[in-house]
């Protein structure tokens, strides 16, 4: 068919006479009213974050190269992007971000991007909630600012509706015949790190949504992991900004890492024999474990061998160890033992406390310990403090020994704290800090803030719905006896085998405290060179474990 022009066609039409010519123009009028009415609606349904919010500097501006004090810094979200919903409405929440209402699956999810005429799309899968912890503007900071090393696709941190907070950061790896999968990253830029597999809530640009849809065939769980690979192949790269938080229906703390079950061992004879058999394998390579310090040897079958610090004769002494080595995992779980002890004795007297510091850091970056620091930091009210006291023999029998003292503030001499140290076996101390006030505690003012079906804690420990504990304080308030509100807003943080309460949004509270560059990396702050900053040398070069021999960025060369 002719398309360059026709008989029939308006342009080689005959003029017609001037009432048409009228009428045409009373048609254009009110088309071009019409697209008005309809862009001022569209207008109002824009993401509506307040101004004071959109004026706040933006993380990591220093590496994407935008001028935060410009009237222009980016350009407006509604002209760049477009939402895409998992389910017809808006979840109840203080910002709304969803124009138009689509429901899709992973197979739709490139159909319905054809329809977006906006250079980025935000997916949300299983969204439960909005806030401002959902900052849209900083996912469109680090996908525009970062767009020329090649980022596409920007993800965040969840908080599951069991209130655990994580991230998803892992690394894939296919060599000679083998996919590995690895938490963590090896490189971060304007306080996000680079990721394989990114969380499932993410902002993208819309020609790859389009151009590499899931594939449906494979099960849902191998999906992500596929468009990852491809992803990889088309040299496109994502990142996660643990900072912005999703509020996710999905259980977080229950993801748990695949293992292939073992079906070879079918009778108790067969089971009694492939321990007799790892038991000879263990005992096979423990010298040499003894002889090169190693807590884990993996084969390459992909088995491995993991012997206590006991069995390949290391004495963690982490305070003089960390100044040029790293500690083993051996060590680390020792030393989560220590908030092991205190979680036990502070659920069981509803004793409210919260990971700071170093801990909080290491929680973000590794869901560890800090491999080169020998002590925790917490906080906890000090009108708790005799509760704790009253459970010291207890404490001293799970290898933690207190001590109690009084700590006069520096900067305010009125200001005192309860201040608990403790320390345990390998060189390890916990500092407890007494506070008036927990800074998370859910008073009226700042439960009212947050939907009803996200989650709190009460005591410090309980999951319990904002809704529920909105109805006790105002059940409290009618009664005579008056009680304080005990629901506290904090997230649970994966350290180690442990999930200890920390602050609401843990990536955003350790990016306040630590600035732009807190997924790098620096000495102990007790041996930590200002004029000459990095690892100090280590005094048998070429060790393994020597800090000097890694890269002051990214948390797997330490896993």
């Amino acid at each position: 068919m002719d398309t360059k022009g026709s008989r029939e066609d308006p342009a080689f039409a005959t003029p017609p006479p001037e009432e048409k010519w009228n009428k045409i123009e009373e048609e254009v009028r009110e088309r071009e009213e019409e697209a008005g009415r309809r862009n001022q609606e569209d207008s109002q349904s824009i993401p509506a974050y307040a101004d004071d919010f959109l004026q706040k500097p933006l993380p990591g501006a220093a590496d994407l190269g935008i001028d935060v004090e410009g009237s222009d810094t980016l350009p407006s979200l509604r002209s760049q992007v477009t939402v895409l919903l998992d389910g017809c409405g808006s979840p109840s929440g203080l910002v709304t971000l969803v124009t138009a209402c689509e429901k899709w699956r992973r197979g739709d999810l490139s159909a319905l991007a054809e329809s977006a005429t906006t250079p980025f799309v935000l997916v949300l899968d299983g969204v439960t909630g909005i806030t401002e912890d959902l900052d849209l503007l900083r996912l469109l900071s680090v996908a525009i600012g970062l767009r020329g090393l090649g980022v596409e696709v920007v993800g965040g941190a969840e908080r599951g509706r069991d209130g655990s907070w994580d991230y998803v950061c892992t690394k894939l790896t296919t060599r000679n015949y083998r996919l590995t999968l690895q938490d963590g990253y090896d490189f971060s830029r304007a306080a996000c790190v680079f990721c394989d597999v990114t969380s499932s809530s993410f902002l993208a640009s819309t020609r790859v949504v389009r151009e590499l849809p899931f594939d449906l065939n494979l099960p849902h769980r191998a999906q992500a992991i596929d468009w990852a690979l491809r992803l990889q192949r088309r040299g496109a790269l994502a990142m996660t900004c643990p900072d912005v938080m999703f509020h996710s229906g999905r259980t977080v703390r229950q993801r748990e890492i695949h293992r292939e079950v073992d079906r070879s061992c079918l009778t108790k004879e067969d089971r009694k024999q492939a321990r007799a058999q790892a038991w000879a394998v263990k005992r096979q390579y423990r010298k040499l474990a003894q002889k090169w310090e190693l807590n884990v040897v993996t084969f390459s079958n992909g088995t491995s061998v993991e012997y206590t610090c006991r069995e390949f004769h290391f004495d963690c002494n982490a305070y003089f160890k960390v100044r040029h080595y790293l500690l083993p995992p051996c060590c680390l779980r020792a030393k989560n033992k220590m908030f092991n002890t205190i979680d036990i004795v502070a659920k069981e007297n509803h004793v409210p406390y919260e990971i700071s510091s170093g801990t909080l850091l290491g929680a973000v970056k590794f869901k560890d310990g800090i491999p080169w620091d020998f002590d925790d930091d917490a906080h906890y009210r000090n009108a708790d403090v005799e509760k704790l006291r009253r459970n010291t023999q207890r404490m001293r029998r799970l290898g933690l020994s207190p001590r109690f003292s009084k700590q006069v503030g520096r900067a305010n001499a009125s200001i005192v704290s309860n201040y608990i140290t403790a320390s345990s076996l390998g060189g390890f101390s916990l500092d407890l800090w007494g506070v008036q006030t927990m800074p998370s505690l859910g008073t009226p003012e700042a439960l009212a803030k947050f939907p009803d079906n996200l989650v709190c804690f009460e005591h410090g420990h309980v999951p319990m719905s904002i809704r529920m504990a909105k109805a006790l304080i105002q059940n409290q308030t009618l009664s005579t006896k008056h009680v304080s509100p005990s629901c506290y807003l904090i997230s649970m943080l994966r350290v180690g085998s442990n999930w200890l309460p920390g602050p609401w949004n843990p990536g955003k509270k350790a990016l306040h405290h630590y600035g732009d560059n807190l997924y790098r990396h620096e000495a102990h702050w007790r041996w930590n060179n200002i004029e000459r900053p990095g690892w100090a040398p280590c005094p048998h070069p070429g060790h393994h474990s020597c800090l000097d021999l890694h890269p002051l960025d990214g948390s797997i060369p330490f896993l």
